[in-house]
């Protein structure tokens, strides 16, 4: 995983990388900042200083009903992503997430 993470040919895209760049550093893991596109930095509904989060960007170029994707996942779920395996809504949360990144920079 380190090395896929790390790899020099793949750039990586996200909605607020804080505290994904958080997590990859107690690992030691190093993204190269101009292979990691945060999209709040592109595209931003809330004014200057203000974050728009997923769901909202989602539901703005995607489609609306991506609006309330997080109240889908349950709040104990939120502190379990150290655990293996995933629980499964863990696991369809991050192939949303990855999903949604990609179709928000495209």
């Amino acid at each position: 995983m380190r090395e896929f993470l790390q790899h020099k040919g793949i750039c990586f895209t996200t909605v607020d990388i804080r505290g994904d760049s958080d997590r990859f550093a107690k690992d030691g893991i190093k993204i190269p900042e101009h292979k990691w596109i945060d999209i709040q930095d592109m595209i931003n509904f809330n004014g200057h200083g203000n974050r728009t989060g997923m769901g909202d960007l989602a539901a703005a170029i995607i489609d609306p009903s991506y609006k309330n994707m997080k109240d889908n996942f349950p709040t104990n779920n939120h502190n379990q992503w150290e655990c293996m395996p995933l629980p499964e809504v863990n696991l369809r949360y991050a192939a949303i997430d990855g999903y949604v990144s990609f179709e928000l920079y495209r």
